[in-house]
Order: C-alpha cells, then sequence, then structure tokens
C-alpha cells in the first residue's frame, strides 16, 4: 500500500516538475517580459489575457505531457497499474484549481483539461496492451 502511494506522490512530483520546467522555458522564446512580483488577481488575469495565443496554447498542451510523464513515473513505481488514475485525477484537480482560481480563455481551460486527460491515460493505455 505504501509503495502504490509513494508511486503516486512521485508521479506527481515528476509531472510538477515537468511542468514547472516547461513553463519557466518557454516563454523567453515568445520574447514576453514576466509579471512584476506580488500583482494583485485583477492584474495577473489581465497580463495572462495579454499574453501571444501560441504561448497560452504551448502551455495548454504542457499540461497534457506533465500528466503523461506523472503518469509513467507512476506506472514504473506501482504494483498496481490502476494507481496510475491516482495520479492522474490529482494533477486533473490541481489543474482545474488553477484555471478556476486565475481566470484563463474559456478555449484554454478546455485544451488543458482535454490534454491532461489524454497525456495521463495514454501510458495506462498503452501499458495495459502490453502486458
Amino acid at each position: 500500500m505504501y509503495k502504490n502511494l509513494l508511486a503516486i506522490f512521485a508521479g506527481l512530483v515528476a509531472a510538477f516538475l515537468v511542468l514547472m520546467v516547461i513553463e519557466n522555458t518557454i516563454p523567453p522564446f515568445f520574447q514576453v517580459a514576466p509579471p512584476a512580483p506580488n500583482l494583485p488577481k485583477a492584474d495577473f488575469e489581465a497580463y495572462i489575457n495579454s499574453l501571444p495565443y501560441n504561448l497560452l496554447l504551448t502551455n495548454a498542451i504542457s499540461y497534457g505531457v506533465a500528466c503523461l510523464i506523472g503518469s509513467l513515473v507512476t506506472l514504473q513505481m506501482a504494483s498496481h497499474k490502476k494507481m496510475a488514475y491516482g495520479t492522474v485525477g490529482v494533477f486533473l484537480i490541481v489543474v482545474l484549481v488553477n484555471f478556476f482560481t486565475i481566470h484563463h480563455p474559456q478555449w484554454m481551460i478546455s485544451l488543458g483539461i482535454i490534454s491532461t486527460i489524454i497525456g495521463g491515460i495514454i501510458p495506462i493505455i498503452l501499458k495495459r496492451s502490453t502486458t
């Protein structure tokens, strides 16, 4: 049991590390200035809405990539394949909280949710077909 919980935790840590790396390395390619520290929520939401479409698209897809990596880590460590669903579920909840706490464009919310689900489920399906 503890091995499976540790596998879910390790998958989440891997997913968040991948997400953090992607979200911090992509903006310089779009030549976007980082937001000022300690912005009020309304100003930060205006900053998000002013970002280029390509950057928002890349961020939405990065949720799926991060969930894919997290699911792979969980599948490698857990004794049951179904533990990866726990990683996908917790990561999806955190993504939803992020989307609804800070206002994002509607298309980005939809794409982020879809890419998170697809990215998390692909390794589970592939693992099922190979065993």
